[in-house]
């Protein structure tokens, strides 16, 4: 069965139908499979009462090489009743696979949701990702003015829309006392006419309103997150740059903020496929019959997209931008990099560190490897891009490395080693450390002399 919407009772009516043997089809809000035909049970009504605040725990885990225990972050699904409340945009299909509408009273849903809420700050909860499509300012400052008058050591992201609103009555510097760390912003271009297109803004939309909330947000510790979209159907090569031109321009200007970028998506349930050809798409394609298709986004095709060029200059310039420590040659392209850090909830972690631990790394790239040298406690963390492992090593593992840079024998390189070392390590300390390399695979043993 598949769960199209997310209402508290449906899991648990299926677990209890399998476990009991039962029918599933008197559960709502799902499609299932019987006798060769494909079932839709319907929505269930829906009542006057908010929808409880979904709170998505993690496992608990005694390993002491977290640096975050992972049960200490939680992701909030604060306002489960709410769609995004601008709900416009014509690329996206999110909001139109919900099939109720958005209640009256938008503010009265806070004061029914701060059980959710109290019950984290009352627990070890350290971090919060808020999972809902876009909170109002409004939502906003009460979410705010709450955690602060609760005490809460909370360190939280959430999303929101571009919006003058962000700005008015001390409200950045009241999200930064309330401990948000993240403001995530769907700008999607830096093009106006591809804005039109997507219809994201009304009239009141500007960048120099993206400036302005970068400089005040930034100065108070908080980093903007920009979602950006590229390959949008009708997109010009003037355009795509001009995204590129921005981004670069903020992100010198702003070090705070971050980005990433998706290749256009055609979903199902958008405004574009409805009117496809409108938005200069020359053809789609289903990957089965119309009719039993479950998922989300479909191919189309448009004879000025070049989806080979798209991917090659998103990941130079997001590893220009972004990760600049990342070797080029590596399999992990950077918005693969991204998407596995945003999974984990790393960006929120790494972002309340980021004003402490800013200056204290350098960092730099050797063949496959990237190096950061952490000054304040003298230690280096040396990542593989081939194997995915890290460790941490002083200036000994440095020197080796560097010495096995070119094919080299091990007694060559434990004798220069002995030049560089005290008298506490070993020859047997030394081979020890190679070996260690070898099977991590930081080292290859080389076997031809010709190489």
């Amino acid at each position: 069965a598949i769960i199209l919407e997310r209402f508290s009772s449906v899991e648990q009516e299926i677990l209890d139908a399998v476990i009991n043997g039962n029918t599933v089809s008197n559960i709502k809000s799902i499609i299932y499979k019987c006798d060769n035909s494909i079932h839709h049970t319907g929505y269930p009504e829906k009542d006057e009462k908010s929808t409880p605040s979904y709170i998505q725990y993690r496992h608990i885990t005694s390993k002491l090489s977290f640096n975050i225990p992972p049960h200490s972050l939680v992701n909030v699904h604060l306002f489960p009743d709410l769609k995004c409340y601008w709900n416009k945009c014509n690329f996206c299909g999110i909001n139109q696979k919900y099939h109720f509408n958005n209640p009256n009273e938008i503010i009265g849903l806070f004061e029914m949701q701060m059980g959710s809420l109290q019950k984290l700050i009352d627990s070890d909860i350290s971090y919060i990702w808020f999972i809902d499509e876009a909170i109002h300012p409004n939502l906003l400052k009460k979410l705010a003015s709450y955690l602060i008058q609760k005490g809460a050591k909370i360190r939280w992201q959430v999303r929101s829309r571009i919006e003058p609103e962000l700005l008015y009555d001390n409200l950045p510097e009241l999200l930064a006392e309330s401990g948000l760390r993240e403001l995530r912003l769907g700008l999607e271009s830096g093009s106006k006419s591809v804005l039109k297109k997507m219809n994201k803004f009304d009239d009141a939309f500007s960048y120099e309103l993206v400036d302005e909330l970068c400089k005040r947000y930034s100065s108070l510790g908080i980093s903007l997150h920009f979602p950006m979209i590229i390959g949008f159907p009708g997109e010009t090569n003037i355009e795509l740059m001009e995204t590129y031109e921005l981004l670069g321009r903020l992100r010198e200007q702003y070090p705070l903020t971050t980005f990433n970028i998706n290749i256009f998506g055609l979903d199902v349930s958008s405004k574009i496929f409805y009117d496809w050809a409108k938005f200069n798409i020359q053809s789609i394609s289903f990957p089965c019959l119309p009719t039993y298709y479950l998922g989300n986004i479909l191919t189309w095709y448009d004879s000025s997209v070049n989806y080979d060029e798209l991917y090659i200059k998103r990941d130079n310039f997001m590893r220009e931008q972004l990760y600049p420590w990342m070797p080029s040659r590596t399999l992990t392209p950077p918005h693969i990099l991204y998407r596995l850090s945003e999974t984990i909830r790393n960006t929120l972690i790494w972002k309340d560190n980021l004003i402490e631990n800013y200056s204290n790394f350098n960092y730099y790239i050797t063949g496959d490897l990237t190096i950061f040298y952490d000054k304040q406690k003298s230690l280096n963390y040396i990542y593989s891009w081939n194997s995915h492992h890290y460790m941490l090593g002083n200036e000994i593992v440095i020197i080796l490395l560097d010495l096995f840079r070119k094919p080299n024998t091990i007694n060559v390189v434990i004798e220069e080693l002995k030049k560089h070392s005290s008298f506490k390590y070993t020859k047997k300390d030394f081979e020890e450390l190679v070996n260690r390399l070898v099977f991590y695979r930081y080292l290859f043993k080389v076997t031809d002399e010709r190489r």
